[in-house]
């Protein structure tokens, strides 16, 4: 049985927070969310939201158009997850005219 439903994850990524009316789940806070990630016909994103001092992570489908509107769907339930934060040197080589390297 999935803790969520495809119902509540997508109230954490339309309105900040399950849908109303279940005092249990109103301590929800959208942290993070990619992009879409277009493929075609549809496109993806992943959402990040805080419960009960839990992080989860979960992708958003959604098929359509623009002109025509999108239907959207939870294709997997929500997974914990911690933050992990790294820190990397990253070295640009470029090409400059040689006056300027000068």
């Amino acid at each position: 049985m999935s803790k969520f439903t495809e119902e509540q994850l997508i109230s954490v990524w339309r309105e900040n927070g399950f849908a109303v009316g279940n005092d249990d789940w109103q301590d929800v806070t959208l942290v993070d969310e990619t992009e879409w990630d277009d493929f075609g016909k549809g496109a993806t994103m992943s959402v990040v939201f805080s419960f009960k001092k839990k992080y989860y992570i979960f992708s958003v489908d959604r098929y359509g158009s623009y002109y025509q509107g999108y239907e959207y769907f939870v294709e997997e339930d929500a997974v914990e997850v911690d933050l992990k934060t790294e820190t990397k040197t990253i070295e640009v080589r470029s090409w400059v005219p040689v006056e300027e390297a000068e």
